[in-house]
C-alpha cells in the first residue's frame, strides 16, 4: 500500500462479528482499540508491531473481559507511529 488506510468495518451494522481492514505503507507499532460512546475503551484488538501491508481483524462484539457488549454505536481507532484514524460501527442484537 502507498498510504495508511482504515476501512469501514464490514458488515455494518453487525451481529455477531465484523471485519476491520487496514493498510500500512510501512512497518510499525500498531494499536487497534474499540470504544463506547462515552469514550471508554472496551476492547483492545491489536497491540503489537506489524509489517507493511494490508491486515484484517475480526471483532466479535465482546469486551476485553469476555462479556457481550450491548447494542449501540461504537468507535474503533487505529494508531500507528505516524498515523491515527477513527471510524464508527453499530452493533445490533
Amino acid at each position: 500500500p502507498l498510504d495508511f488506510e482504515l476501512s469501514q468495518n464490514y458488515p455494518n451494522p453487525f451481529n455477531p462479528t465484523t471485519q476491520i481492514r487496514f493498510s500500512l505503507p510501512e512497518a510499525g507499532y500498531v494499536k487497534l482499540d474499540v470504544f463506547n460512546v462515552l469514550g471508554q475503551q472496551v476492547r483492545r484488538l491489536i497491540d503489537q508491531p506489524l509489517p507493511a501491508g494490508t491486515h484484517e481483524v475480526t471483532f466479535d462484539g465482546q469486551s476485553d473481559g469476555g462479556h457481550s457488549l450491548a447494542s449501540g454505536l461504537y468507535f474503533y481507532r487505529l494508531v500507528h507511529d505516524h498515523y491515527s484514524e477513527c471510524r464508527k460501527m453499530i452493533l445490533l442484537k
